[in-house]
């Protein structure tokens, strides 16, 4: 549920959710982790390996974008791919 207040003096709204609404967000981040950094430990070495383990694990919802910044964090940026010499 969403609350409104008006802010002291000012005629902006400031928005926050309550109790609740945070609780099950706080909770679904920690388990994306949780599952993401169990995904590392059994040898996961790509955002897509991740992914992948994190569905098979049961988790519904994966915030793709998040499982790659976090990867790139553990395992670095992606590296360039070497150019091909020609023969």
């Amino acid at each position: 549920m969403v609350s409104r207040e008006l802010s002291k003096g000012k005629s902006s709204l400031l928005y926050h959710l309550q109790g609740e609404s945070v609780g099950k967000v706080k909770q679904w981040l920690l388990r994306m982790q949780e599952e993401a950094d169990l995904a590392i430990e059994a040898g996961a070495t790509t955002p897509g390996e991740v992914i992948t383990a994190m569905r098979t694990a049961g988790m519904g919802h994966i915030d793709e974008g998040w499982v790659e910044r976090h990867c790139y964090k553990v395992f670095g940026p992606p590296s360039k791919p070497n150019p091909q010499t020609k023969d």
